[in-house]
């Protein structure tokens, strides 16, 4: 069993972090998570800082469409809609529950 919750990362500046060039200035990239898991006959990836979904039918085509939507979602909201969902720090811990 784990001793502790792990911490995910987090879309704030880390050392080395990457600069890209851009036409119009210079553009961060940043990290955030994709959880890919198996529904029915496809597959759901979610990036739970952003609350964002997509399903597929294969791992790589769920891990592309991920990127692909969290991508979208920075390039359109606002900053004040980045603010409001963006996630920076949630917690995954093991839980002991009785079934059944």
């Amino acid at each position: 069993m784990a001793s502790g919750p792990a911490r995910c990362p987090s879309l704030r500046p880390a050392p080395g972090e990457i600069q890209v060039p851009h036409n119009e200035g210079v553009e961060r990239v940043g990290h955030v998570t994709a959880w890919i898991y198996r529904e029915g006959d496809g597959y759901v990836a979610l990036c739970p800082e952003l609350d964002i979904a997509s399903q597929c039918d294969s791992i790589e085509e769920a891990r592309h469409n991920i990127e692909e939507a969290v991508a979208l979602f920075f390039e359109t909201a606002s900053e004040g809609e980045i603010r409001e969902r963006f996630q920076r720090e949630f917690y995954v811990t093991p839980l002991d529950v009785k079934v059944g």
